[in-house]
């Protein structure tokens, strides 16, 4: 009898604590409620550790709970453990392609990953539950980095007004810069400064809104801001730079690009800039010397070819100025600086090596791109150069009668005397920084 007793006690002492085991196990759908919204404030506080004990204990408890594994992407997404939520997103989906909602995740990851246009096409199909202020942020920063810039402004134009989230101001800034609406984006920023506290890329912006309305001095503090904190930024040393290029003070550009620690760097868009300056303040030496090392960097465009061009034709080194020229042509047919050069220094009598004939069709073919006062003149030099006077007459007598500068007026005037009395055009009736 003792052992069917104490056999008794064993069995109802085992169903009590499986008992006690469910209980513990399920949670009422208000004890549930309660868990969602404490993980969901912690979120909101960017407690994510706080949120990830909460999330876990949920898992447990209620692992099949749609609302429990929304939580779990979104902490992990918020922790920035982007792959592990990529790979609930997928296992989510697999039970039920059509959640919007882990859809809308999925798409702000994405997003955060760089991958703009996936993500566009992903957010765009759950518009539907896009409603929060940070979910229309995701949607119209994807319309943005993908060019819909008018369908950026329209998912948070009437978010704007009374909104205090610095990110979305930024972005409301960034799309009226984008529209050239450069006054109201001044406004967006400074609204946006007021709650991203040093935020290195509003000041960049707020200065390049400065830069083009031509507010030269506020937009250098900005830009001097910048490289107070970090005085190796490349991009806030070439927007400084441009400032004072804007303003023609170009000794004092040259200065920042080579005196600035981004100088160190060897960046050949710093090189390119101080080769420019050093043209434009007659260090011609110089200026070749940067430019070369800069396209040898690999940063060559067809202005800073354009330019390397003109300062080699300062140091009267026409050959290598031509080469420039010829492989301006080859490397960009569609720009007109590399006709024009060559058709230059053929035209004003400067290089031997360049035939008429081909002269002709650079001069020509500078036309065909670019039908401007530039390229005609250098069509006049060149058949005034090969003889054909009347012709080369002729155009500048149009150039002459189509001037409104009275100077450039009475240049062409002069070469038209030269060219009666069948004389060819050299510098002095052909501008030298037209070419360039």
């Amino acid at each position: 009898m003792l052992y069917i007793a104490l056999s008794l006690v064993v069995l109802l002492l085992g169903l009590l604590s499986v008992f006690e085991w469910h209980k513990s196990r399920k949670l009422s759908a208000a004890a549930l409620q309660r868990l969602h919204k404490r993980v969901s404030e912690h979120l909101s506080l960017h407690e994510y550790e706080a949120a990830a004990r909460l999330v876990e204990k949920l898992r447990r408890k209620a692992p099949s709970d749609p609302t429990t594994q929304l939580l779990y992407i979104q902490q992990l997404r918020k922790s920035k453990r982007l792959d592990e939520a990529l790979a609930v997103i997928e296992e989510a989906l697999n039970a039920d392609h059509t959640s919007l909602l882990v859809l809308r995740e999925k798409g702000k990851i994405l997003l955060t990953q760089g991958s703009n246009l996936e993500a566009l096409s992903v957010l765009r199909k759950c518009r539907a539950v896009l409603h929060s202020e940070e979910d229309r942020l995701y949607l119209a920063r994807a319309y943005y980095r993908c060019g819909e810039v008018e369908s950026a402004w329209n998912a948070i134009c009437d978010l704007v007004s009374g909104s205090e989230n610095g990110k979305l101001l930024a972005l409301a800034g960034d799309c009226c810069f984008s529209r050239e609406s450069y006054e109201e984006a001044l406004r967006f920023y400074s609204r946006a400064s007021s709650f991203e506290q040093n935020n290195t890329q509003l000041l960049f912006r707020t200065g390049h809104c400065l830069r083009r309305l031509g507010h030269y001095r506020e937009a250098e503090e900005c830009f001097l801001a910048i490289l107070q904190r970090d005085s190796r930024n490349i991009s806030a040393t070439l927007s400084l730079g441009a400032c004072l290029e804007a303003q023609g003070l170009y000794t004092k550009a040259l200065l920042v690009y080579q005196h600035g620690q981004a100088w160190e760097l060897s960046d050949p868009r710093v090189l390119r800039q101080a080769g420019i300056c050093a043209i434009h303040t007659e260090r011609f030496e110089f200026g070749e010397l940067y430019l070369k090392q800069a396209m040898e960097l690999g940063g060559a465009t067809p202005q800073l070819m354009g330019f390397l061009g003109y300062a080699l034709e300062r140091q009267a080194k026409w050959e290598e100025a031509q080469s420039v020229y010829l492989e301006l042509t080859r490397r960009y047919p569609r720009h007109p600086a590399g006709y024009r050069g060559i058709a230059w220094l053929y035209g004003v009598g400067l290089s031997s090596a360049i035939s008429a004939d081909l002269a002709r069709h650079m001069a020509q073919k500078s036309i065909e791109i670019s039908s401007d006062k530039v390229s005609w003149e250098m069509l006049s030099a060149v058949e005034a150069r090969s003889g054909n006077f009347t012709q080369a007459h002729h155009i500048q007598e149009c150039l002459s009668q189509q001037e409104a500068d009275e100077q450039t007026a009475m240049r062409h005037k002069r070469a038209m005397r030269e060219l009666r009395a069948g004389r060819p055009l050299d510098e002095t009736f052909v501008s030298h920084t037209l070419v360039a």
